[in-house]
């Protein structure tokens, strides 16, 4: 369950508090959109060939997703042979700090985007997965891996322990109430928490998928998957948008003035525009 910043519609705000209510904790609207069927799809390969020898079948890889929105993760796992997936409208958080996580072998989850839940993510998949193991697969933006926050956690004694699975095709995401906008601001990337031996031992042949994998966040500049440059925060985002709306409003100003001026009959020249007479 993905939160996509700024593509929610204003037409969909009148039903927010009723989709708030029925949840056991604190939601955001734009929070809930659904991550497709490909996504999954896509990352499945991945998720075989990083498996321990104890849950080498998927029946036997216990999966969990945390974030619940409308519950499709366990329907999509459980049609991609994943038997046993715990997804259920828990709150993630009170379970983290009360001891209650459920037992599992890998987390998959799209998590919400907005306030702080990208960081409390990751701080919970890394700790597992430093701690105990336990592999793990993040749907979230491709900016996530440009901010300082990102790289301060996954750098772990010089060498990163977290891949990266670039689709080869843009992911539409859509909210189970049928509001907002489908296409994404932002592309998404796969960031898959596999540990740095599994990292050494991994080959472009080790398994085939539909999309790339970097193994480094310099990789993903390199492959130019993420923004090089700082990404405006919301004032700056608004002037931008303020500026090129003015800058679309002139060039399509000029250019009606230019027709006008084009399209009246000179004294010197004829319909074809040869020059008729001497001005002076």
């Amino acid at each position: 369950s993905t939160g996509n910043d700024n593509v929610i519609s204003k037409s969909s705000m009148h039903s927010s508090a009723g989709w708030s209510r029925s949840f056991p904790y604190q939601v955001e609207y734009k929070d809930h959109f659904e991550s497709p069927v490909v996504a999954y799809k896509d990352i499945v390969p991945f998720i075989d060939w990083v498996a321990s020898p104890e849950t080498d079948t998927r029946s036997q890889n216990i999966m969990y997703d945390p974030y619940y929105c409308a519950g499709r993760t366990k329907e999509i796992l459980q049609s991609l042979g994943f038997s046993s997936v715990v997804h259920e409208r828990r709150d993630f958080y009170e379970d983290i700090a009360h001891g209650r996580v459920p037992v599992h072998d890998t987390l998959v989850t799209n998590p919400p985007y907005s306030d702080h839940h990208k960081k409390k993510c990751l701080d919970f998949c890394l700790k597992q997965l430093r701690e105990f193991g336990r592999p793990f697969f993040i749907l979230m933006p491709n900016y996530v891996a440009a901010r300082a926050y990102y790289r301060n956690r996954v750098e772990n004694g010089g060498e990163e322990d977290v891949v990266y699975f670039i689709p080869s095709r843009p992911y539409k995401y859509d909210h189970p109430e049928g509001t907002g906008k489908e296409i994404s601001p932002f592309a998404s990337i796969w960031y898959c928490g596999i540990g740095k031996d599994r990292i050494r031992n991994l080959k472009k042949e080790s398994f085939s998928c539909q999309g790339k994998i970097a193994k480094t966040v310099e990789e993903l500049r390199v492959l130019k998957v993420i923004p090089t440059q700082k990404r405006p925060n919301p004032r700056q985002r608004k002037k931008r948008k303020v500026r090129d709306t003015d800058f679309i409003h002139q060039t399509a100003t000029n250019k009606t003035c230019k027709n006008e001026t084009s399209s009246k009959k000179s004294r010197y020249r004829d319909e074809k525009g040869f020059r008729t007479r001497k001005r002076f």
